[in-house]
């Protein structure tokens, strides 16, 4: 087409279909006249997409620009939207300090002259760049390992670090194609292509560390990317990352290049760099402007403009996910805090004993009696091993086959854990951070926990940390859990037409998530296997909730299944005592219940009204009723608004049914009221059942060893 339009001898052809857009450029340079060698003779290259197309004035424009700028040998246009001209895509480029490529354009931002008086930037779109033709034979074009994203950016830093200038000229307008199918510029070539530059213009010493880091940052990246359901999004990321770091040969001529045509100090373009509080901030505004839920309707992996890679990664800086909030942190640091004040003893510790701890075996040995079909107590005899062996197992291995160290940093750890578990479960209910920072803190200093910690409830302690997980993978299940998106029914509400289709993200919005049944499934088995009489309120629940819920509620059937299967063989073993399939593991421990009002206050055991707190010599009996007091002012808001959230007129069955036995369990207990009554277990009341097998607070039974 083009040969008709402009005569065959007028277009060059590659006759290679992989031929990146800099060796094209090249080919086509070789085949016409050479550079003028005349005095003062300037010539110009203009460089075109095939996804885009110039605004007739463009080339006139940008022609004014460098004539009126001597020193400026590169120069690039204002890129808008093909299909909305108004809309945005860049006004020049920057990278970040670790050499991530940036447009800091807000979503779907107008062009209303706000750049207009923006000249001299870090880089330009190579659609519609017009570079002298003497600097870039200068700089050799553009880099080979680079055919496609971040070629652009390569040649602008290139071009600074020679003494030379870049400028946007927003009065040139590009027109240009976004999402286009087949596209190279996708999220694992921009990550490829970042992982190069950075190792490119790197300081040599550097370069190593760099290497490093963007290998390790990429395996954060998967981590993430399978927290939020993407896991093919992680998996292309960390292949783009080590596709980049095997390649030393083309690193090692990228940076020989480099360093052939520079003439000022790296340091000189650290100037136009965009800081990183400025590119968080930017990430920040960009979810708060459509919601994370629109924000995740494009697909990460979608095509972008040529020679515009974006920011891949900004669906996960977002201060509104649990996992990277400022909230969750503090949570976290408050009760890590008060954990290592309450148990400085156990620093440095090799294992604890007494009080339902009893010393554990090896890694090897504690699998043998999770997985046999003997007993091995006394003589032996016949019998599956208790359910509660396999989570031990999973355990010792967390802390490298030491079985002993494991357990004292469950016990060091169970506050700051059981808090995020809480931040994270909160997040299906709120959006709210400051209600999340509070379930946080009151889930991490309930007395149940306090409880099972001074009495070495290992198993107790377990269910504690992963019921908030369990809660928050039942509520995505069966799509309960809050959204961060406009849905239909709220745009039809407040008169407003929904300008995208919404999309239908499992886990929120009334649509079930199957991954996340199966971490429900999953968190149950590890609840049950630690407390075993949970197992029957929480089938009733999961029943319940599958029959009320219809079709939204058929995926939580499945999350039985692990729990079945884990119970099953010592269910068998267990047929002529079938009380002690609900035993909790451990040693056995005597236990007084508190009457119904103490737990209806989160307090597990009986304590003396008039008694002071335990470890609190200034807070001891006198004639002040600090127990009480205490037990008031934590547990009295929270069972408030338990009661308050079962009348809600928004909530769904399931958060109804949910909303009920948290609370009654939970409630801050580091000080914990004292008592003169016997070591025991307690009880703690709920809508469906009674959950045994806690032990008081008032002294610890286990030592250190």
């Amino acid at each position: 087409m083009l040969q008709r339009a402009l005569g065959k001898a007028n277009v060059t052809g590659t006759g290679e279909h992989k031929t990146g857009f800099g060796a094209a450029v090249m080919a086509a340079l070789a085949r016409s006249a050479p550079p003028s060698r005349e005095p003062g003779a300037v010539e110009w290259i203009w460089l075109l997409h095939d996804d885009a197309a110039p605004a007739p004035d463009a080339l006139a424009e940008l022609l004014q620009a460098v004539e009126r700028a001597p020193s400026v040998t590169v120069a690039g246009c204002k890129q808008l939207s093909w299909n909305a001209e108004r809309r945005l895509v860049d006004a020049g480029l920057s990278t970040s300090r670790w050499a991530e490529r940036l447009t800091l354009i807000e979503a779907d931002e107008l062009d209303q002259g706000q750049y207009d008086g923006r000249t001299d930037t870090f880089a330009v779109n190579s659609a519609g760049m017009l570079i002298r033709r003497d600097a870039w034979e200068q700089l050799g074009g553009f880099d080979p390992a680079l055919p496609g994203v971040g070629d652009d950016v390569d040649f602008c830093w290139r071009n600074w670090l020679a003494g030379n200038r870049v400028v946007v000229v927003p009065a040139a307008r590009m027109f240009h194609v976004e999402n286009r199918p087949h596209s190279l510029a996708t999220p694992a070539a921009a990550r490829k292509s970042q992982v190069h530059l950075r190792l490119t213009h790197a300081s040599p010493w550097k370069v190593p560390l760099h290497a490093l880091g963007a290998l390790l940052g990429s395996m954060v990246r998967l981590v993430l990317s399978i927290l939020v359901k993407e896991p093919g999004h992680g998996i292309s990321q960390l292949g783009a990352t080590v596709a980049a770091l095997g390649r030393p040969g083309a690193i090692w001529r990228s940076r020989r290049n480099a360093a052939r045509t520079r003439r000022v100090p790296r340091s000189m373009v650290k100037g136009l760099q965009t800081p990183r509080r400025e590119v968080w901030a930017h990430r920040r505004s960009l979810v708060e402007a459509i919601g994370a839920d629109e924000f995740q309707e494009t697909d990460s992996l979608a095509p972008e403009p040529s020679g515009d890679a974006g920011d891949d990664f900004v669906a996960l800086a977002t201060n509104e996910r649990g996992w990277i909030g400022t909230g969750a942190v503090a949570a976290a640091f408050v009760a890590l805090a008060a954990s290592i004040v309450g148990l400085l003893g156990l620093l440095g510790a090799n294992g604890v004993t007494g009080g339902g701890l009893l010393p554990l075996s090896s890694a090897g040995d504690i699998w043998r009696s999770a997985s046999t079909w003997w007993i091995g107590l006394g003589a032996g005899l016949p019998g599956h091993g208790d359910p509660f062996a396999y989570i031990l197992w999973l355990v010792s291995l967390l802390g490298g086959s030491d079985s002993s160290t494991a357990i004292v940093w469950l016990l060091l750890l169970a506050m700051p854990l059981s808090g995020l578990g809480a931040w994270f479960a909160a997040g299906a209910m709120t959006s709210l951070r400051r209600y999340r920072f509070m379930a946080a803190l009151i889930w991490a200093a309930a007395p149940a926990l306090q409880v099972a910690v001074n009495q070495g409830r290992a198993g107790a302690l377990l269910a504690h940390v992963v019921m908030p997980l369990l809660v928050l993978a039942l509520f995505r299940a069966t799509g309960s859990a809050l959204g961060r998106g406009t849905t239909l029914d709220q745009a039809q509400q407040s008169g407003r037409a929904a300008t995208r289709p919404l999309p239908g993200k499992p886990g929120v919005n009334g649509t079930p998530s199957w991954t996340a049944a199966a971490a429900a499934g999953l968190a149950l088995a590890v609840v049950t296997a630690s407390a075993p009489s949970l197992l029957p309120p929480f089938a009733v629940l999961i029943v319940f909730c599958g029959i009320a819920l219809g079709r939204r509620g058929r995926t939580i059937w499945w999350s039985l299944l692990p729990s079945a299967a884990l119970f099953a063989p010592y269910v068998l073993s267990a047929l002529e005592r079938p009380r002690t399939m609900l035993a909790d593991p451990g040693v056995p421990l005597g236990f007084e219940a508190a009457p119904l009002w103490q737990q209806l206050l989160g307090q597990p055991l009986k304590f003396d009204v008039n008694g002071g707190l335990a470890g609190l010599a200034l807070f001891g009996p006198s004639g002040i009723p600090w127990a009480l007091a205490l037990a008031l002012l934590i547990g009295a808001p929270v069972l408030l608004l338990s009661i308050a959230a079962l009348f809600v007129p928004e909530a769904g069955p399931a958060s109804r049914v949910s909303s009920g036995p948290e609370p009654l369990c939970s409630s801050p207990g580091h000080g914990s009221p004292d008592t003169s009554q016997p070591e025991s277990t307690a009880t703690c009341s709920s809508r469906h059942s009674r959950v045994r097998q806690f032990p008081r607070p008032g002294s610890r039974s286990w030592e250190r060893r």
